[in-house]
Order: structure tokens, then sequence, then C-alpha cells
């Protein structure tokens, strides 16, 4: 009789896992140029500076980053050396007065006449601002604030249909052409989808103001697409504007009796609202101190 060998296994438990619920991605700040921008606020006195990234869609996409410098009023050849120095990010520079405050835009050398991704930027990091911040959270190293800007808007000289001034230089018909004093050249293309819009840069750096063009919808609707061009200032095609809307904001109320709407532009989203002779800008804002 052949006994056979008995093997006793030891059963060993398995570790049960749990799955843990996905963590979004905190906002992170990564300023380029930190350490250039430190050297250039001591240099010139400022009292603090801040990095900030205006978000036009509270899910994080359509950045615009700012710099942020808080002291004395510089001259107009101390910021064009600094935003020179800085290119291509916006820099804001703020001077503190006893009842008011005195703010300037540059970018890439160019002095800019209405800035609203700067004017949220500075709403955030100012300690002024904290009234207009409806919502503000700690954030590792800086400052998660939901803020709103109110600008004002002009009103619009409107020009001929058929001016050829401007139909030059775009390959789209145009069903609306008009231009505001303080810079910008406007016109509604006859085209809803402005991704095949064409300007012919080298033409409009010539021109004195900046090209502001939206589309025009098939019906009316509350989300318009929206594209700015601006080579004589450096910059070819910013993917989002907000100063843009207080001229399309008062041409929309007037044409379409629209009071609030969603313009689309590049990959950002801009919200805005009219209330009374001003228009309110509404997006997220990281604000980083640096010094």
């Amino acid at each position: 009789m052949h006994l056979l060998p008995i093997t006793l296994t030891r059963q060993v438990e398995q570790p049960t896992l749990t799955k843990r619920p996905m963590q979004r991605p905190k906002h992170r700040l990564y300023p380029a140029k930190s350490k250039l921008a430190l050297r250039l606020s001591k240099r010139f006195g400022c009292s603090a500076l801040y990095f900030a990234k205006v978000f036009s869609q509270l899910s994080g996409r359509g950045a615009n980053p700012s710099w942020v410098f808080d002291g004395p009023r510089l001259q107009a050849h101390h910021c064009r050396h600094i935003s020179m120095r800085l290119a291509p990010v916006m820099c804001t520079f703020v001077t503190n007065h006893a009842r008011s405050q005195v703010i300037q835009w540059w970018q890439n050398g160019h002095a800019v006449r209405r800035c609203g991704h700067g004017t949220l930027a500075h709403i955030a990091c100012s300690a002024n601002g904290k009234s207009m911040c409806s919502k503000t959270e700690p954030l590792s190293g800086g400052l998660a604030v939901n803020a709103q800007a109110m600008l004002t808007f002009d009103a619009l000289e409107a020009s001929p249909c058929n001016d050829n001034s401007l139909s030059k230089i775009v390959n789209l018909p145009l069903s609306f052409t008009g231009s505001e004093p303080f810079g910008y050249d406007f016109m509604q293309c006859d085209s809803d989808d402005l991704r095949f819009l064409e300007v012919d840069l080298e033409h409009l750096a010539t021109r004195r103001n900046a090209l502001i063009a939206i589309n025009k919808p098939s019906h009316l609707q509350r989300h318009w697409q929206c594209r700015y061009f601006a080579p004589q200032f450096g910059n070819p095609e910013d993917l989002a504007t907000a100063s843009a809307l207080a001229v399309i904001a008062p041409w929309l109320h007037r044409h379409y009796g629209l009071n609030s709407a969603v313009i689309h532009q590049g990959s950002s989203r801009l919200n805005y609202k009219l209330s009374g002779q001003y228009v309110r800008i509404f997006a997220k804002v990281l604000a980083l101190r640096l010094h």
C-alpha cells in the first residue's frame, strides 16, 4: 500500500484594496522669469510683486497670466523696459494714493489703454479690491479668488458697411464696421464661424487701431465668437481679450437687445453682464505674492 504525501498549504489573506476617490489636481502657479521680475521690482522700488493667472473659465482653461507691480508711479520708459524684459506677459503697475489708485498696463513695450484681465489680476491681488471678490480660497503659495471687474464702455461710431478700409485686409464679407475712440476698430463678419477668418497682419500693422471681429450667427443666441488682432502693439492675435467686451457688449445690446452673453475667443470663454454704463466681467484668478 502506497501512501501519497500530503502537503499543507497556508492560505495568506490578500489585502483588500480600497479605491480612493479621484482628487482634482490643484492649480499651481509656475511664474516664468520670476527671478528677473524680483530683480526689476526691487530695482525700481516696488513694495510688492504679484503673479496672477486669470482664468476665463472656472474649469481652469483659457489662462491669461499677468505681473502686478505695486509701488511708486514709474515713468513710461521704465514701464516699457520692464514689459519688454518680461514679454509677452501683461504687466500691471499700481500706484496707491490716499483716495485713489493709478493703474498702468504695458505689454511687449507698448502701453495698453484698457485691460480687463489686468484689472481682474489687480483686484485679486490688491487689498482694496476685496469687496469685488465674491469668494477667496487659500492655495499652496497663493490665493484662488472669484473676482469681477467693471469696465466702462464707449459708443461705437458706426461706419458704412461698404467701407473698403477694413474689407481689404480680411477674406470674409463684412456686415458691419465701426470704430471706437479708445483705439479699437470693430467689424462683424457675415459668417457663422470665425475659424476661417484670415487677416492681413502687415496691412493691419500700418493702422492706428487694433481690430475686433465677431461672427454673425444664423439665429439669435447667447454664444458668440470673437477674435482680436493687434500686430501694431506687438500682439498679432490675442486669445483672451476681456477689454474687447467694453466694445462688444454695448453693440450687442444696441443691435440684438442682449444684456448678457458668452463670448468664445480661442480657448477662452468670457462671461459678462451689462450694469448701467459698466460691463461686469466674471473670472477666477489665482494670485501669488512673491515679495
